[in-house]
C-alpha cells in the first residue's frame, strides 16, 4: 500500500498526484474557451479541462500509441456511413464543465462538420481511452463521460488485457477478456463486433494498482 499524500501535495479530480493527473489551475468552461480564443494557449498545449480543472496530460508509452492506432483501425472497419473516428480531439461536455481529449471518439457526420466547433455529447456515439499507468484516473473518467451524456465509454485496459465498457444503460461496467468480442453500439444500434485482442498491443504489461 502506498503512503498517503503529504499535506501540501496537490489533489486533482483524479486523486493525489502523481497517481492522477496534476491540476494546473481551476477555471470554468467559458473561461477555457475565452483563453483559447485570446491566444493565451492553444490546442497543442499539454492540458485539458476535466470537471472544471485544468489538468496536465501524461506522457504516453509506445504501447499506448500502438493500442490507440489499433483501436482506430478496428473501429473504422465496422463504422457505418455517417460516422467517423477522431483521434485525441476535444469533446465538449458542458454538463460536467469538461473538454477532455479522449484517445479516440466516434463522431456523427464528416470531419469538416467540426471546423467551427468541437462535438458535444449528442454528436458522439462512443469515447475510448487506452489505459496503462493511469488506470484509476481513467476509470474515474467514466462519470465525466457517462453522466455528461455520452452513451458509451470504452476503457482499453492494457495492464490487465481487457476491455471495460461503461454505458448509460448499465450501472456497472461490462468487463470483456482478451478472447471476447465487444458489440459496437452506435446510436443505440449494434453495428458490428470487435475482438478485444484487436485492440491490444502484443507486449504484456504489469498490472497498474
Amino acid at each position: 500500500m502506498s503512503a498517503p499524500p503529504a499535506a501540501n501535495q496537490p489533489l486533482s479530480f483524479y486523486g493525489p498526484t502523481p497517481e492522477g493527473f496534476p491540476p494546473l489551475a481551476r477555471i470554468s468552461v467559458e473561461k477555457y474557451d475565452a483563453m483559447i480564443a485570446s491566444g493565451a494557449f492553444n490546442r497543442d498545449d499539454r492540458f485539458e479541462l476535466i470537471e472544471g480543472a485544468l489538468v496536465a496530460k501524461t506522457t504516453k508509452k509506445p504501447s499506448h500509441g500502438t493500442a490507440s492506432e489499433l483501436c482506430a483501425e478496428a473501429l473504422r472497419r465496422v463504422l457505418p456511413v455517417g460516422w467517423h473516428v477522431r483521434i485525441e480531439k476535444p469533446v465538449r461536455i458542458p454538463g460536467r464543465d469538461s473538454v477532455p481529449e479522449p484517445d479516440i471518439s466516434v463522431a456523427r457526420g464528416e470531419i469538416r462538420d467540426y471546423e467551427e466547433g468541437d462535438p458535444s455529447p449528442e454528436d458522439i456515439a462512443l469515447v475510448l481511452e487506452v489505459s496503462h499507468t493511469t488506470l484509476r484516473a481513467d476509470r474515474v473518467l467514466a462519470a465525466t463521460y457517462i453522466d455528461g451524456g455520452i452513451a458509451v465509454y470504452w476503457l482499453v485496459n492494457i495492464s490487465e488485457r481487457q476491455l471495460e465498457i461503461y454505458s448509460i444503460h448499465e450501472k456497472v461496467p461490462v468487463i470483456l477478456a482478451e478472447i471476447d468480442a465487444a458489440p459496437l453500439v452506435i446510436a443505440g444500434q449494434t453495428v458490428g463486433q470487435i475482438r478485444v485482442s484487436d485492440l491490444l498491443p502484443h507486449t504484456k504489461q504489469k498490472t497498474a494498482r
